[in-house]
């Protein structure tokens, strides 16, 4: 046992020191073994005599235990500090890690209020926050956004070193995570609050994500020009910091959209899960490789592919205890087999650690977040079309969409898919007028966005196409047809090709031009095979077969 006092303090700086090296490269059991070893060094009156040591250690113990989930630990050492710490200051960092591991442990509403107590002891008007944002600070924002201030001016404002403002942002950075999943019409009011922080204080470690997050909210709101610079600003802030993979998530995903492919976001976020990887940032790297397997599912890559690349992600998460992403990646992975498989994909062989669907539909509502709720609601609506089935029992997905701006890729081909419904159903329901009513307005979303020509033009003719139809104006859904057809073919998204000479085809059979329809439909069938749904090939080869190989025609 050591005796001196001084070799007691030495050791448990020595075990500070090698913590932080650790906690530097990311090794976070050897970092919290260190800080953990050198707090069974302390004394029990260190608090009074090495107070900044204590601190530092107990604060490095919960970082530490936060990054390897251990919730055990952060409470334990948190309460320490609470007790022992002299000012609110000394305090933020074992707060902020505590309402971290909340978050991390899903507890979001325990973790919403943690922010939120804090906040209101830094001083901050949470009320007025979260409600409808001053148009006097929207007003200078964008002012100050569309002047003739170059991006450089924003990137190299000073630096704020005060620890409160930095912890400040920092907790307003977590806010933005829990509304996003409980209640996305908050996030507008809180990224504009760090937009306007930093103008006033200075740029600290999130203030990318501050740029990023507001860049998000006035994107969805429709101000293009403003959201493509926030979304430059946020990635030049980015580099080289611990926040870079989270930034590449929100811009590509919620901003680039309007501008860039489908497929070039896809490979963006590929490159945000290499950058999570290499700092560490777990949360967010999964979050990239989400978007990057859905956006690939989104711009047609073959199927098979794709479902090896979820049911490996699956296992890994579900190895490695990080288990947030595991319903959606799963959720993907059945609707990937089923337009494979068919009706059989569930008798087909899969990993046994791989959730079942009906576990991932069954979750009560106020235990599933709203994200996930309105990805199962787009599932819906795809297998609907694709497989032709149960199209009347569909939930619109538009209205939320927009009351949430959760505006990115997957969301809008939602609306997309929700248009194509109604119209069909305007054709086969007594209510016709209701159906094209809502097709109008899904047609009218999407050409908000016609600007990007590469992502949306065969979309935006297809729905133009089914509407003609629908109004019976069939000369125009003939030219509209072949236009969507080509568009899709030219900018390489083979799985709505498909879509589009299928519905070509049918609008063939309902004009009683079989051989035409036949044409179609088994170029449908080629391409998508080429895309791996064989279950879809399968039904429009067996509804040819029945209907136009000998004369026949069925209206459809």
């Amino acid at each position: 046992a050591l005796s001196d006092e001084r070799q007691h303090f030495t050791i448990a700086q020595l075990n500070l020191k090698a913590g932080q090296r650790a906690l530097a490269l990311t090794d976070f059991p050897s970092a919290f073994s260190f800080f953990d070893h050198g707090i069974k060094f302390l004394r029990p009156d260190y608090w009074k005599i090495h107070y900044q040591l204590s601190l530092t250690l107990f604060s490095a113990a919960v970082e530490s235990a936060c990054a390897l989930s251990d919730a055990t630990h952060v409470t334990s050492f948190t309460e320490v500090v609470l007790k022992h710490s002299q000012c609110l200051e000394d305090r933020l960092a074992v707060l902020y890690f505590a309402v971290k591991s909340l978050k991390k442990a899903k507890r979001l509403l325990a973790c919403r209020d943690g922010i939120l107590r804090v906040l209101e002891q830094m001083g901050e008007d949470t009320f007025n926050v979260l409600a409808t944002p001053p148009a006097e600070d929207i007003h200078n924002t964008n002012d100050l956004l569309t002047s003739t201030m170059t991006d450089d001016f924003f990137i190299h404002m000073c630096q704020c070193s005060q620890k409160s403002f930095i912890f400040l942002m920092r907790f307003y950075h977590e806010l933005v995570y829990v509304y996003y999943v409980i209640d996305p019409t908050r996030i507008f009011g809180i990224s504009l609050r760090m937009v306007v922080l930093t103008f006033q204080n200075g740029l600290t470690d999130t203030s990318s994500l501050a740029f990023a997050y507001y860049g998000m909210e006035v994107t969805a709101k429709g101000n293009l020009m403003i959201g493509n610079r926030l979304g430059t600003i946020a990635l030049r802030l980015s580099e080289n910091s611990k926040y870079i993979s989270n930034v590449i998530a929100v811009v590509k995903q919620y901003i680039s959209w309007v501008s860039e492919p489908f497929h070039a976001i896809a490979e963006s976020n590929l490159v945000g899960f290499h950058a999570g990887n290499r700092i560490g940032d777990e949360f967010s790297s999964s979050l990239n490789y989400y978007l990057h397997t859905t956006t690939c599912f989104l711009c047609g890559k073959n199927l098979s592919v794709l479902k090896e690349v979820c049911s490996a992600e699956i296992v890994r998460l579900i190895e490695n205890k990080h288990k947030w992403f595991v319903p959606s990646f799963s959720m993907l992975y059945w609707v990937i087999a089923e337009l494979i498989d068919g009706s059989d994909f569930q008798s087909t062989n899969h990993n046994p650690l791989i959730p079942c669907e009906q576990s991932i539909v069954t979750i009560p509502a106020n235990a599933m977040h709203g994200s996930l709720e309105l990805f199962l609601d787009i599932c819906k609506l795809m297998r609907s079309l694709f497989f032709r089935r149960d199209m009347d029992k569909c939930v619109s997905v538009l209205d939320r969409i927009m009351a949430a701006c959760q505006l990115r890729p997957l969301t809008i081909i939602g609306v997309f898919f929700e248009g194509l419904i109604s119209f069909e159903m305007a054709r086969k329901a007594s209510d016709s007028m209701k159906w094209i009513s809502n097709g109008e307005i899904a047609l009218t979303f999407m050409k908000k966005w016609e600007s990007s020509k590469w992502n949306f033009e065969n979309k935006i003719k297809l729905l133009e196409a089914e509407r003609m139809r629908s109004l019976g104006f069939f000369d125009l859904a003939t030219k509209l047809y072949q236009e969507a057809i080509l568009s899709s073919e030219k900018h390489k998204f083979v799985h709505e090709h498909a879509i589009s000479l299928e519905m070509q085809g049918l609008f063939f059979v309902s004009r009683k031009f079989n051989d035409d329809a036949k044409i179609s439909l088994e170029k449908s069938v080629k391409f998508h095979k080429t895309w791996g749904a064989n279950a879809v090939a399968k039904r429009i080869e067996t509804y040819v077969t029945k209907h136009l190989t000998n004369g026949n025609s069925t209206e459809s």
